[in-house]
């Protein structure tokens, strides 16, 4: 998780369990640390999370093209390339909220494994990404309240191809 650019979550963390940032892994755009992390984790059989519906800030280059609501988004690639490169599988996971805290959780497999050639690494990380938009378009249409961006998702885009708000 990227949080410098945060900083309300971050205390928001901090009252409600401090000790959940001992379970973070904390990105810094410009190292591979977090990806020995994540791998570590993986090893001792933990899960990771990663918020796969947002671009590292600024940074277009690392991101593939796909529709979302009527309208083109760019995805990371990160989760795609990291998971081909760690063995592991893609997995959806959806909380939606129902009644006073309570939540649904959804929990889907995107790919058991992800491979691909040097030179199929565009075109698999567009279809997966593009399954990933897919199913994030199934449940914002099935509680359309229930997904928050807080900035212009569609402004990454190319104005021609922006949905209408």
């Amino acid at each position: 998780m990227y949080t410098d650019n945060a900083k309300r979550i971050n205390r928001l963390f901090d009252e409600m369990s401090p000790e959940i940032r001992d379970r973070m892994i904390l990105v810094d755009p410009g190292s591979v640390q977090s990806v020995f992390a994540i791998r570590e984790r993986l090893r001792r059989g933990e899960h990771v999370a990663i918020l796969a519906d947002r671009n590292e800030l600024g940074n277009r280059t690392r991101s593939v093209p796909v529709r979302l609501l009527g309208g083109e988004v760019r995805l990371p690639r990160a989760p795609v390339e990291l998971a081909g490169l760690l063995g592991c599988p893609i997995v959806l996971l959806i909380a939606l909220r129902d009644g006073a805290g309570r939540y649904r959780v959804y929990i889907e497999s995107l790919a058991e494994r992800v491979v691909h050639s040097r030179r199929g690494r565009d075109v698999v990380a567009t279809e997966l990404m593009s399954a990933f938009a897919q199913r994030i378009e199934h449940y914002c249409c099935r509680e359309p309240y229930q997904w928050f961006n807080f900035y212009d998702y569609w402004g990454d885009a190319e104005p021609s191809t922006r949905a209408a708000t």
